[in-house]
């Protein structure tokens, strides 16, 4: 068997633990992967950088997976200008967000690559929720505008969807939600806390 086709093994041994949720056993695989990865492919290291942040985040070690992300950022650069950056650093943005500091969130976030895009979107998104967590009303607010502004959407929102998604902020109304028009919103549970 040839390197290529270890390789391919390996990543499907692991793939298959991670489809049975049994991310003990997939951890020494992901890593093992990584270990046998040419150091110049950047991007396959970026992924797989990506896939063990989620193994260990899954495995309630959150300070491992934001390592493993910052790796994946590392990589992502390494690599050159590309939707690979941008990703790696919403990846990490948010991974702060939820397991760190949110001043670590923002630093990531922010700046957001003009234009829209998903990525432009989450990367706003996240920037907002971290504002919001910091007390920056006003700026998580701006945030969130821009984040509806860079979604790539079917149809522009319109104003009383606009409004409805920042009136709502407060009970964590996403702007998915926005979209879709008045429905349950008193539903909906506080995101943003």
């Amino acid at each position: 068997m040839d390197a290529d086709e270890a390789w391919r093994e390996l990543n499907a041994l692991a793939w298959s633990h991670i489809g049975a949720e049994e991310f003990a056993q997939a951890e020494p695989l992901v890593r093992r992967l990584i270990d046998i990865t040419d150091s110049e492919d950047c991007l396959r290291l970026w992924n797989l950088f990506g896939v063990l942040a989620g193994v260990l985040t899954k495995l309630e070690r959150p300070e491992e997976a934001t390592e493993m992300l910052r790796r994946a950022l590392s990589e992502a650069r390494r690599a050159g200008p590309s939707a690979a950056v941008e990703a790696a650093r919403y990846m990490l943005a948010n991974q702060h967000l939820f397991y760190g500091d949110p001043r670590d969130a923002v630093a990531v976030a922010e700046p957001v690559p003009s234009g829209m895009g998903h990525t432009q979107c989450l990367l706003h998104s996240v920037a907002a929720l971290a504002h919001w967590k910091l007390g920056d009303h006003d700026e998580a607010a701006a945030s969130a505008r821009r984040a509806l502004d860079a979604a790539p959407t079917i149809r522009p929102l319109s104003a009383f969807h606009t409004q409805a998604a920042f009136s709502q902020a407060d009970r964590g109304f996403s702007h998915a939600q926005a979209r879709t028009g008045p429905r349950n919103w008193q539903a909906a549970p506080s995101k943003i806390s």
